[in-house]
Formats: C-alpha cells, sequence, structure tokens
C-alpha cells in the first residue's frame, strides 16, 4: 500500500489554493491511502474531495496551550535547534546574507513552527498506522516542508513544490527565507513550478542537483474550443487576481483611461481583497465617466463559473500586471480558450506567453506603454486575431494541460519512489 500524506494551506477548504483542483484527482489516482492536513481552521466551506480522504487541520497560529508548551519543545529539542541555526548562519553568512536579530528571531520562530507541526503530524502517522510507501509531500516549500524534513524517525520519501513566496526570497515575508540548505538536504526533490524558479533556486543558493526538477502545473478545460473571434459590438478584457498590492491593478485602471478607440470595451475583473474599496474609487474616478471603457468588478467567483464565462462571452484579451509572478494559473485558464494575454515578464511568465500568444511587457512598465498594447490587440485583423486564438490554445494544450503535466509529475514521484525502494 502506498500512502500520501499532503499538507496543505488551505487545501480543500475555500478560498484558495484554486490550482490544487485540477492536480488532486491524479494524486487519488496513484495512492491507495490519502491524508491531508491542512494548515488552516479557520474557513468553513470545505471542496468536494472523496469520501477515503482523511482530513486533519492544524492551527499555524499557536494555540495558548502551544505557547505555554514552547520552552519545552525547545528543551526537547535543544540540540537539533542549535544544529539548525548554527548551519543556516554559517550558510547564509558563506552566501555574504549575515542575519541580525530581526532574522535571528524569524529563524528561531521557523523552527518552533516546523517542530509544532513535525509533531502534530507524526501524531498523524501514529494515528493512522500507515502501511507500505509513505510520501510526505508539501505543497509549499515553507513551513510544511521545513516540518517533514524533521521527521526525522518516519522512513518516507519528501518533496516539495516551490512557486513564488516560498522560493523568491524578497517576495518572501520580511524578506527571509530560513532553512532553504537543510530542507535542500532532506528533501528527495523539489518540483519547481518554472525553469526560472529553478534557474532563480540554484543559482541564489548554489545548491545545485538534479533532485531539482521542473514540473509546472496545468488545468483541466472539459470546455470546448472555438477558434471564432468575438463577434460582438463590444471589446471585453478580463482580469483575474487578489486585489493586492503585488498585483497593482490600479496601472490596468490607468492604461484603460488611456485607451483611444471609439468602440466599446468592458473589463471584468476577477477576485477580490484588501484593496477592494480602493480600486472601485479609483475606477469611478478614472474611468467613470468616459463613455467608453465599461468595468465590472465580479468579486470572488469559483474557477469553474470563470471558464463559464470565458466560454459563453469569448473575451478578446485577459491582461496581468503582477510585479511577481510564478506561472500564473490564470493565464493557463485564459490560454485554454485561446484568449491572447499581455502580462508583465516576471517570474516564469515568458515559459507561457511568446511572440505568438500574446505580448510581455516590462515589469517597470508605464500606463501608456500599456495603453498602447492594448490597443495593438483591439485593432488585430479578424484573420490574426484567428490565428492567435489557435495558436494560444495550442500552446496551452502542449504545455498546461493538466492530464500531461501531472501524469508527468506522477511519474516524477513514482520513480523517486521506485529509487528508495533498492
Amino acid at each position: 500500500m502506498r500512502t500520501l500524506i499532503f499538507i496543505t494551506s488551505r487545501f480543500p477548504f475555500e478560498p484558495g489554493e484554486a490550482f490544487i483542483d485540477s492536480e488532486f484527482p491524479f494524486l487519488c489516482s496513484a495512492f491507495e491511502k490519502k491524508i491531508i492536513i491542512t494548515r488552516n481552521v479557520t474557513l468553513i466551506k470545505q471542496k468536494n474531495i472523496p469520501k477515503d480522504v482523511r482530513l486533519y487541520r492544524h492551527n499555524p497560529s499557536s494555540s495558548l496551550k502551544e505557547y505555554m508548551q514552547i520552552p519545552l519543545l525547545l528543551l526537547r529539542n535543544f540540540r537539533k535547534t542549535a544544529q539548525l541555526i548554527k548551519e543556516e548562519l554559517h550558510f547564509r553568512k558563506g552566501k555574504g546574507k549575515k542575519n541580525g536579530v530581526f532574522k535571528n528571531l524569524l529563524l528561531l520562530k521557523a523552527i518552533i513552527k516546523s517542530l509544532q507541526l513535525r509533531d502534530f503530524i507524526s501524531d498523524v502517522i501514529k494515528t493512522e498506522i500507515p502501511q507500505g510507501e509513505i510520501l510526505l509531500y508539501s505543497y509549499w516549500m515553507n513551513t510544511g516542508a521545513r516540518a517533514i524534513c524533521m521527521l526525522d524517525n518516519i522512513k518516507a520519501v519528501r518533496i516539495t513544490r516551490a512557486h513564488r513566496v516560498d522560493l523568491y526570497e524578497e517576495e518572501a515575508d520580511n524578506g527571509y527565507l530560513p532553512l532553504v540548505r537543510h530542507t535542500f538536504l532532506k528533501l528527495d526533490a523539489i518540483f519547481f513550478i518554472s525553469e526560472h524558479g529553478k534557474a532563480y533556486f540554484e543559482n541564489s543558493h548554489g545548491l545545485i542537483h538534479d533532485k531539482n526538477i521542473v514540473s509546472r502545473l496545468g488545468i483541466i478545460n472539459p470546455l470546448p474550443f472555438r477558434a471564432e473571434i468575438n463577434d460582438s459590438k463590444v471589446f471585453r478584457i478580463v482580469s483575474c487576481s487578489s486585489l493586492i498590492k503585488v498585483k497593482r491593478v490600479h496601472l490596468l485602471i490607468g492604461a484603460l483611461a488611456l485607451v483611444k478607440t471609439s468602440e466599446r470595451i468592458i473589463w471584468h475583473h476577477f477576485g477580490e481583497g484588501p484593496l477592494e474599496d480602493e480600486l472601485k474609487t479609483l475606477a469611478a474616478k478614472v474611468l467613470g465617466n468616459s463613455g467608453v471603457i465599461e468595468y465590472k468588478f465580479m468579486g470572488r467567483v469559483m474557477n469553474d463559473q470563470i471558464m463559464k464565462f470565458y466560454s459563453e462571452n469569448k473575451p478578446d484579451l485577459f491582461v496581468n500586471t503582477s510585479s511577481s509572478e510564478g506561472i500564473p494559473v490564470s493565464i493557463m485558464e485564459a490560454q485554454s480558450f485561446g484568449i491572447p494575454v499581455i502580462a508583465t515578464d516576471t517570474g516564469g511568465t515568458s515559459e507561457i506567453i511568446g511572440k505568438q500568444t500574446g505580448i510581455l511587457i516590462p515589469v517597470d512598465f508605464s500606463t501608456e506603454e500599456l495603453a498602447r498594447n492594448i490597443e495593438n490587440i483591439l485593432y488585430l485583423e479578424p484573420v490574426e486575431k484567428t490565428r492567435m486564438k489557435k495558436a494560444i490554445y495550442e500552446n496551452w494544450k502542449m504545455n498546461f494541460n493538466a492530464f500531461t503535466n501531472f501524469k508527468n509529475f506522477i511519474n516524477n514521484i513514482d520513480t523517486i519512489m521506485l529509487s528508495t525502494r533498492q
């Protein structure tokens, strides 16, 4: 029997981690026993998962009881904690990244959180008593990955994915990702979602090994592809992201105000976040009286409903203005309908957008530059739009189709697990 112990941030609870939806069925088919440990105890709405999946929730914020037990936790793990700190400081010093007092406190906090989750995972294993081979899989290269690497008394294969905030140190909270080397040494594989991410990791840390593997995400689109262009009198623009600082939706609003056209444009944004009121106010001020640009903040919409919207409304353009990305799943979804994309050249975005499938713009683009690129798509000849839609769809089908990418991911896991038996 093979057992999967899958550590997530929120999945299977909503909202968040929607990109796991496409991957999880492939994991379920590859393992007889499935256990999810999610680091969230507040969300209520749960996605549909197979009935035989065992679900545990671990509080990532220490309870009062855990706070009181921290001195005992550190005392029990004094030697390990001291060794981790020593190794971390030596490694960072060798890379010219000395820790100050604040980062040392963050390091200690990361160790404590990882030890707490490690003990929780250990208790789950004692409860479930898995037989045969075990795969410990952390979806993020953060606390979950560090915790499974501290389970010294468990025989298992240990893997993680690496995305963006858990990979690019400048994007992490407080600009620090603790215990990267220790995690790397203990893992059997790190699956990067982009070539850019793998190169960043190896160049930044000097941790080069064949267990660093590029394994792209993918999405499933069961809806039919239609190459014909939108024959309505509306040029429909869509964007999809949380309304947070890094997504820079305000720049899209500014650019839309500068688009020179007499055609009717409707912009739909899918997603919510702390900047929602501020961005709605800005849109009302900048676009409200234009007479040409209409806009609709759609709020939080489930992925299947977004896909249905794309299928029924045939948007003409998708725009991503983020300052930092891995490879956006939102772009994969748009490409699965042949929608042209304008996006910033950050992270692995250049691996999904080429000259035949959209337009890459610099991260520090101007609103005027984005406006002109929107016009470039707007005024394409119908035959060129149809050609582009076909090329975009083929790019998705060849490179970001879940059936292909996640089957390859499972094959990689099978190979790693087989090698550990020998």
